[in-house]
């Protein structure tokens, strides 16, 4: 094949993956596939030498279709595909001497995600901390982003394996970055790093360090209020409700009962009497009435204003029931 013909050839697949891509995006996942599969069979006519640029397409359609099969719940699918992308990365590394490739990094990133969805912990936890290397060779202000998120994810891997205190190094470490990214105006960091914040406070919760728990819960939940009232933005909201009733909890158990209460307070305020929220606070005033008034008074919320409370609930409940 000539050079132009090959070349041409290569633009075509190019132009296929990005089709893919967009449609994607859209969730046009059965398109998305097609175009993959177009390209795919375009570059096999290219035969299988190291040209850096045929390297670097093959390995756009493995991930592209590794992340299609994610999205329709082909997971053996996605492995297979990732584990082929990596493979090409890592061809193309060595003939480009560029070792340090950023889509290597999220090419392992998205297989841990992978392993761990087979149930592939352990594997999973390999992936992540090979996505990590990779990304260490690069700064902040390029790869950033996707090191807090495999951060977040390796968090979340530990605590599967029942590893708390490392899910919680884990954690703590992705909080650390993402803080030194904020002054750096990466894009989508605040949001991640509230969410890092969440995931944080629970597992400290979990593993019993609770004035921790509530310190964390607390920041997560002031730092999705502020975007909240800059953007409107639904997902800040979200965040926003999320960790205060993470904080009814937090400090209930904790003995702090006031603190329990403005916690759900403030998310009655957002989002007024819905069921979900009227039932745990219910649970929340009824457990409290179990206690003694000692215990109450140490938890700034005497027995009185636990049963104001309780009525003030449970006439929201019968305003809500005759609406």
């Amino acid at each position: 094949m000539d050079s132009e013909t090959r070349n041409k050839r290569l633009e075509t697949v190019r132009q296929l993956v990005e089709l893919a891509s967009k449609m994607a995006q859209s969730s046009d996942l059965t398109g998305a596939q097609r175009r993959l599969d177009e390209a795919g069979v375009a570059l096999q006519g290219l035969g299988d030498d190291d040209d850096p640029q045929r390297l670097e397409l093959a390995a756009a359609v493995h991930e592209g279709k590794g992340q299609v099969a994610i999205g329709v719940g082909r997971t053996d699918d996605a492995y297979l595909q990732l584990t082929q992308a990596i493979r090409v990365r890592n061809r193309q590394a060595k003939v480009t001497g560029e070792a340090k490739l950023l889509h290597l990094g999220i090419a392992h990133l998205n297989l841990s995600s992978t392993c761990s969805q087979l149930g592939r912990h352990e594997e999973a936890l390999a992936e992540n901390r090979r996505a990590l290397e990779a990304f260490d060779g690069f700064a902040p202000e390029q790869a950033g982003f996707m090191k807090v998120a495999a951060l977040q994810a390796q968090g979340m891997l530990y605590v599967h394996l029942k590893r708390l205190d490392d899910a919680v190094a884990a954690y703590e470490r992705a909080i650390d970055l993402g803080e030194s990214l904020l002054s750096e105006d990466v894009p989508d960091v605040p949001e991640l790093l509230c969410q890092v914040r969440i995931s944080a406070s629970v597992t400290c919760h979990q593993a019993g360090r609770h004035e921790r728990a509530r310190e964390i819960g607390r920041q997560a939940a002031d730092e999705a209020w502020d975007r909240f009232e800059v953007t409107t933005a639904e997902r800040a909201g979200q965040q926003y409700l999320t960790a205060q009733m993470n904080l009814v909890t937090f400090c209930e158990h904790s003995g702090d009962f006031a603190g329990a209460e403005d916690a759900l307070f403030k998310v009655l305020k957002l989002v007024g009497p819905q069921a979900e929220v009227l039932a745990r606070g219910r649970q929340l005033y009824q457990a409290l009435l179990d206690k003694d008034d000692a215990e109450l008074r140490a938890g700034n919320l005497p027995r009185d204003e636990v049963e104001e409370s309780l009525a003030e609930l449970d006439a929201m409940v019968a305003d809500a029931t005759q609406a």
